[in-house]
């Protein structure tokens, strides 16, 4: 069939079919830049997550260190650029025919981790931010009420066994050893016998 046709209409068919091969090239590249860029975007926004985790181990080590509730907002703010940039990369996944599984379940991470370190905040308050405040303030305005009462006793003894109790009791808030309230019991229970002795 094609011997029959001249050399004219030959080179035209040969254009025609170099002109649509050119085409369906450009298509495809476009399709795979397309394609690339999309990915390119998912890893930046998979390396914007990673950033968002070290910042919210930074404000949770920040609270733990410093117990300042300022670090508990810079948590949750942090926390909810987290969550908009997963929610990012779960569409930019999406558009790829990606699963995000797991960057559901990264979501369902978060929010527990948000949850749990509320607790910890909360815990944290009540027990006291500061020494004036929350049970810690509470013990240590008891101490001074006690000290007071002993002073009045005029007994060196009964006052050195009242310094041995707030030492155990300082050595137990600044380095939380369990070892130092056995300590303060033992303590106790000499400061209660000279008590008892000074009657």
């Amino acid at each position: 069939m094609l011997n029959q046709l001249t050399v004219k209409k030959k080179l035209f068919i040969l254009s025609v079919l170099v002109g649509v091969t050119i085409l369906v090239m450009i298509i495809l590249g476009q399709i795979f830049l397309s394609k690339i860029i999309r990915l390119e975007n998912a890893a930046h926004q998979a390396v914007k997550l990673e950033t968002n985790m070290l910042m919210l181990r930074r404000h949770e080590k920040d609270f733990l260190k410093r117990l300042d509730l300022k670090y508990q907002d810079e948590f949750h703010q942090t926390q909810q650029i987290f969550l908009s940039n997963l929610e990012q990369l779960s569409q930019s996944l999406e558009q790829l025919d990606q699963s995000h599984e797991s960057v559901n379940a990264l979501h369902d991470v978060l929010i527990e981790y948000g949850t749990k370190f509320d607790e910890i905040a909360a815990v944290e308050q009540t027990i006291g931010l500061t020494p004036t405040d929350g049970l810690y303030g509470n013990l240590r305005k008891t101490v001074h009420q006690v000290e007071e009462t002993i002073n009045t006793f005029n007994d060196d003894t009964l006052l050195a066994a009242m310094l041995m109790l707030r030492r155990h009791e300082k050595d137990f808030m600044l380095r939380s050893d369990i070892k130092y309230v056995s300590k303060f019991e033992e303590s106790y229970t000499d400061f209660n016998r000279r008590l008892d002795d000074s009657y």
